[in-house]
């Protein structure tokens, strides 16, 4: 018998009285898996709204751990011809620059000629690279205003670049031709044609600045005969023999002054000239001031970001946990142990005092300028206070927000950590001090210099110089001399780009040249002597001089490396590894052979804050413990209703088995009741006949 069949034989025993009874059951049951399931997917939502707030939290205090975001600086300039560009290790600061010199290209141009397809002659074009020296050496009246022009002197190769050979044929000797196979070898010069409103010309530019990035230009080989006159081929040469293309732009390094002393450099972006600092130069200024401040705005901006993080998660807290007394109704993590932990944790990372810092001026956030609204429990940002305070004690403010290595020894100063270094407290101890390499000249017999004496070369920490001039003159004093010295070493361009530098005192009559490098890299080596013979005058002598040598030292009682003043642990597994202090003592303290110092590396509020975050949000954190929770009673709830769906669904199949049976016995019964009914309705009517026939 089919479902839709039930009920016909009692009637009343139908399909729609099984369903209503399941339903019954239903209702009993699945209300309550609803409001189980919308009170859990809340609740995810919610635990959702917090992981991302935190996520933006540590976010934010992440940009306050990050070097430097604490002591930004920006760069400005008196005059436009220098702009300004600082960076994180800029320190504030005044300065005093002028520029004399711009770097620049060397640009020659040719003749002029008929057209850009106009042929030359065949042979090769030879191009070298590298400095050329000038002086008027023909005497002749050929510069512009009626004086002698300076010519090439010499030519120094750049042994870095290689020369290139151009072989110029029918194929390409024309102007366009040599531009492209110039153009074609892409060496450092840019060949172009110009239109003067004459002719054409060829224009070669060189790709760098500075003195060394001239080129010179040799024909040989040329097929009309003669490489060395002005016509065909040969009107590209551009040497000290013959100089048929015009220079219009000489090679030339930049030159300016810092506070008094000569610089040079090759480009117009001058680096490390002031430390962390880059001057772009775009003219010749007299004097322009260069401030170094402190951007304050970028500071409180980053910190005013922290503030409104914290509050932003604060807020969400205060929603998700609140109780409204009047209608008794609670939020849906009331409670919750979760939101707990996290509050608890929040207050901890924020409210303490940083370890290591104290017996420090400042030591927590509410000492520079943050403070908890008592009615509302959002962070409030007093920017000013904290300015003051970050003027006041820069590397305590510092730490206050950042893993930082702070030292009992203004000798031992902080450097860097690697990501193995652990927050603790470690021992350094120095066994020796890093120290200059130096050259000591002999005795010093003569303060007037002249032609005989006022050449020499040096070597300064590996880079070897050009040749030293001195300014000829009869100086007042052996310390007249020994500033002169340090001035014309210092102003050489190789040792300058190389950020080589020396310091010349005097000691008992003699010069003591000191490089201003510290380690076994750092050394002074005269190399060559003035022609003239005369050098001994200021005791020099080509010799080497003495080398420095290296700290050594360890921490947290494991042998440190030591590079220059910097000692540098490298050591996986000890607590301390990847630390790295700058040892800038010049002696031990009195009657020690060492020095020692205690440094603590500490995590600041906002490390702790990332930290915590961390361990929240990772597998089996405090937030994803409780994501998976829920999730795992969300699907608890579906395998309830599944439950309760195969419970009624055999329930059902009870029921129509049972009323079936119900209804086909009923149906049996009505049966019986027509068969009896029949019956009896014959009997009555035999009855009943045989009553008439009477």
């Amino acid at each position: 018998m089919s479902i839709s069949s039930i009920g016909i034989g009692s009637g009343f025993l139908t399909s729609d009285l099984i369903d209503q009874l399941v339903q019954v059951e239903r209702d009993a049951v699945e209300p309550r898996l609803d409001s189980k399931q919308t009170k859990l997917e809340t609740q995810l939502s919610e635990i959702g709204r917090v992981k991302s707030s935190v996520e933006e939290f540590r976010l934010k205090s992440r940009i306050l751990t990050i070097d430097g975001a604490l002591t930004s600086t920006v760069g400005s300039s008196s005059d436009s011809g220098i702009s300004v560009s600082a960076g994180k290790t800029a320190k504030p600061g005044s300065y005093n620059v002028s520029v004399e010199q711009l770097a620049q290209g060397q640009t020659v141009v040719s003749d002029s000629f008929a057209g850009k397809d106009t042929a030359l002659s065949n042979g090769v074009l030879t191009i070298e690279f590298g400095s050329f020296t000038f002086a008027d050496t023909d005497g002749a009246v050929d510069g512009p205003g009626g004086v002698a022009e300076e010519d090439i002197a010499t030519f120094t190769d750049d042994p870095d670049s290689a020369p290139i050979s151009l072989i110029i044929t029918d194929d390409n000797n024309t102007l366009e031709g040599i531009r492209d196979a110039i153009n074609e070898e892409d060496a450092g010069i840019t060949a172009s044609i110009l239109n003067d409103g004459s002719g054409y010309r060829l224009v070669l530019r060189s790709d760098a600045t500075g003195e060394t990035s001239a080129f010179r230009m040799t024909v040989s080989g040329d097929s009309d005969g003669n490489s060395n006159d002005s016509n065909g081929l040969s009107a590209l040469n551009f040497n000290a023999t013959n100089q048929n293309m015009t220079e219009s732009i000489r090679a030339q390094d930049a030159q300016l002054t810092l506070d008094g002393i000569s610089v040079t450099r090759s480009t117009n972006e001058v680096e490390e000239l002031i430390d962390g600092v880059t001057l772009n130069l775009t003219s010749t200024t007299t004097s322009s001031t260069i401030n170094i401040s402190r951007d304050e705005d970028t500071i409180t901006e980053r910190l005013q970001g922290f503030v409104d993080a914290y509050n932003d998660l604060q807020g969400i807290i205060k929603e998700i946990t609140a109780y409204n007394s009047e209608t008794n109704e609670a939020a849906v993590l009331l409670g919750d142990s979760t939101i707990r932990s996290l509050s608890s944790q929040l207050r901890s990372d924020l409210g303490q005092v940083v370890p290591g810092l104290e017996n420090s001026p400042v030591r927590s956030l509410s000492e520079i300028g943050f403070k908890t609204n008592k009615d509302n429990g959002q962070m409030e940002f007093d920017s000013e206070k904290f300015l003051e305070s970050l003027e006041e004690y820069p590397t305590e403010v510092e730490a206050i927000f950042s893993r930082n290595l702070i030292s009992d020894n203004s000798d031992v100063t902080f450097n860097s950590m690697g990501n193995n270094t652990q927050p603790g407290s470690y021992d350094v101890v120095v066994t020796q001090l890093a120290t200059q390499g130096s050259f000591t000249t002999g005795a010093v017999t003569n303060l007037v210099i002249g032609a005989n004496n006022d050449e020499f070369e040096i070597e300064v920490d590996g880079v070897a110089s050009g040749t030293i001039q001195l300014t000829n003159n009869t100086y007042g004093s052996i310390n007249d001399l020994a500033a002169e010295v340090q001035a014309q070493i210092n102003a050489d361009s190789n040792l300058s780009t190389a950020g080589a530098s020396v310091t010349v005192t005097v000691d008992s009559g003699n010069l003591v040249i000191t490089s201003d490098a510290y380690g076994t890299s750092s050394n002074v080596n005269i190399t060559a002597l003035d022609a003239g013979g005369s050098s001994g005058d200021l005791g020099l002598t080509v010799a080497n001089g003495t080398a420095g040598v290296n700290v050594e030292g360890t921490i947290n009682g494991a042998a440190a490396t030591g590079s220059g003043q910097r000692l540098i642990l490298s050591a996986p597994g000890n607590a301390a590894d990847g630390v790295s202090v700058d040892i800038t003592a010049s002696s031990f303290p009195s009657g020690t052979s060492q020095l020692t110092s205690k440094i603590t590396v500490a995590d600041g509020v906002a490390q702790s804050l990332i930290e915590s975050f961390n361990g929240m949000l990772a597998f089996e954190g405090l937030i994803s413990n409780k994501i998976d929770s829920l999730n795992k009673q969300l699907l608890t709830v579906d395998q309830q209703r599944t439950d309760l769906d195969d419970r009624l669904t055999s329930f059902q199949k009870r029921l129509e088995i049972q009323f079936i049976a119900a209804d086909m016995r009923v149906s049996q019964l009505k049966n019986t009741e027509q068969f009896v009914t029949t019956q009896l309705a014959a009997i009555v009517n035999s009855f009943t006949g045989a009553s008439k026939s009477e």
